[in-house]
């Protein structure tokens, strides 16, 4: 499969020329305020390629869970949401300890289009300081965030943007829905955000959610009937500072103390999925519907 075309025509600011085939761009570019010694204020830009079926949301997941395990002593402070030039973006503010010396960085991506078929690029902004962010520094970033301009060849359009679905009334979702037969559906608990991800089946929750924050707890996984998950590891995940993601499947568990769907519920903030699976009140419905049949064939059983 050709990643690029032999013809393609790189651009930079100081030339263009063309790539070799095979070849991706892996850019980063840095700005300091000093050629050598420590540095108050620095800015790094990068890019890396991710399946353009991610949402930004569970991108971002991703990075937490990254950024986790590979920085010491890494503390999330704050994640807000951010705009690129109307691109929905996300923020992360945290610290970490870089040879026993604090570091703290605001990280901004979003999602945006790839030169690799069947691909999306996460492009990414940090900003690095090596103590908390003075208002000088938090404003120069934010004018730098607020100052970006995606050139339009790499704007996602709104069909092309997998990321969440717009909000809806949920009396507007529930009424007249007519349930899918389908009975594969697997629902995922991201316990820091309370947000419950809907996916088709098995293998694209496993696909989606990172194992190595399902080996550390950081999800809940349910059946289409509210029943518990639990993951499974077939390769175990690998590394203590710098880790490396295994693979997994979804097992009922042995031990009957997990906490179904329905008991979870109320704690939910919001559902990321595919209609008519959508908002709180849809799954909400869904598991009435659930435990009503399930009493009806116990009566039938009586």
């Amino acid at each position: 499969m050709k990643l690029f075309d032999a013809s393609m025509e790189y651009q930079t600011n100081e030339a263009t020329f063309t790539l070799p085939e095979g070849l991706r761009d892996k850019t980063v570019h840095m700005f300091v305020l000093n050629e050598d010694g420590p540095n108050e204020f620095s800015v790094v830009v990068s890019r890396s390629n991710v399946t353009a079926t991610d949402t930004l949301d569970e991108h971002v997941q991703r990075l937490k869970a990254e950024l986790s395990a590979t920085l010491p002593k890494f503390q999330l402070m704050k994640m807000i949401d951010r705009q690129y030039d109307g691109c929905a973006a996300a923020e992360l503010q945290y610290r970490w300890s870089n040879n026993g010396m604090p570091m703290y960085q605001r990280q901004a991506v979003a999602l945006i289009k790839s030169d690799i078929a069947d691909h999306h690029a996460a492009f990414m902004i940090t900003a690095t300081c090596p103590r908390p962010f003075s208002e000088e520094w938090d404003q120069a970033f934010n004018e730098l965030l607020d100052s970006v301009r995606i050139r339009d060849p790499h704007r996602l359009s709104m069909s092309e943007s997998v990321d969440e679905p717009p909000t809806v009334l949920a009396e507007e979702k529930v009424q007249g829905e007519c349930a899918p037969t389908n009975n594969s559906y697997v629902f995922a608990l991201a316990i820091r955000d309370r947000v419950l991800h809907v996916y088709d089946d098995e293998e694209q929750a496993c696909r989606r959610v990172n194992a190595l924050e399902a080996e550390d707890g950081l999800w809940s996984f349910f059946n289409s009937k509210g029943h518990p998950l639990q993951a499974e590891f077939v390769e175990p995940n690998t590394g203590k500072i710098w880790r490396s993601a295994g693979k997994y499947r979804l097992r009922r568990p042995l031990l009957a103390n997990m906490s179904t769907l329905d008991v979870c519920i109320d704690q939910i903030a919001k559902v990321v999925g595919n209609r008519p699976f959508d908002s709180i009140a849809a799954v909400r419905q869904l598991l009435e519907r659930q435990s009503g049949a399930s009493s009806a064939d116990i009566d039938a059983e009586l």
